[in-house]
């Protein structure tokens, strides 16, 4: 099991969050927490306290991750109880399959304590990036243990472990430039909505769009459109 997974930094909810909602904030490889920094800001200045979870990328395969980051949902929980608010989640490319694989470990009463999910950048269809690495390094498993989940080859954990079903509200934002994660490959089958952004992968993590339209799902269940754009914005 891995080890050192913890919570690096809580952001307390500017003008108070009469709902009593909070934020898990979940990263990708080879990062850390701090990487969400600006979106967990912009998520507190929206009303909600937020939580910069972070755990040792390299160290486990995901579904172990998500063992971790499961056991840490149901303390986040707990300490919720005497309120009537949900727990969200944002999380960034590798942390969403993290989130997947967790959300099938939780207990009833956890689950029903689960609100929305901002998924920004994930595998979910896995990576053909991952997937060249491990074709030309043959290395690459010892060094990065989560490697083979990542890949797009049928057989990964992202291609093969259920996805989340549709009592979950999901909403997912990818990057048009994105070379580590294709558009294609960040779909769920039950998402509530979905975006593009004019981004590469890690780059859409400090876009002020980015954080804007995670707080709007958060908040309304959908991302915020106008009649006369697309999904692209500058």
């Amino acid at each position: 099991m891995p080890s050192c997974a913890k919570e690096i930094r809580r952001f307390a909810p500017r003008g108070g969050c009469a709902s009593g909602d909070r934020v898990i904030l979940v990263h990708g490889l080879l990062m850390s927490g701090h990487v969400l920094y600006p979106v967990g800001a912009h998520l507190a200045r929206r009303g909600f306290l937020s939580v910069l979870y972070d755990y040792p990328t390299r160290r486990a395969g995901v579904d172990e991750h998500g063992a971790v980051l499961g056991a840490f949902i149901e303390r986040e929980i707990s300490a919720m109880e005497p309120s009537g608010g949900r727990l969200h989640f944002v999380t960034h490319s590798m942390g969403g399959l993290l989130l997947r694989s967790a959300l099938r470990k939780l207990s009833l009463r956890a689950r029903e304590r689960v609100g929305r999910i901002v998924m920004i950048a994930p595998p979910n269809k896995g990576s053909d990036v991952a997937e060249a690495v491990l074709r030309r390094l043959s290395f690459a498993e010892k060094i990065v243990r989560c490697l083979p989940d990542l890949s797009s080859v049928p057989h990964s954990f992202a291609n093969a472990f259920p996805e989340p079903d549709e009592t979950f509200e999901i909403g997912i934002i990818a990057g048009s430039h994105d070379r580590k994660v294709a558009v294609a490959s960040t779909r769920l089958t039950h998402e509530r909505d979905h975006l593009t952004l004019r981004s590469s992968h890690t780059a859409i993590l400090f876009r002020k769009q980015t954080a804007h339209q995670a707080a709007h799902f958060l908040l309304h269940g959908a991302f915020e459109r106008h009649p006369e754009q697309g999904d692209l914005k500058p």
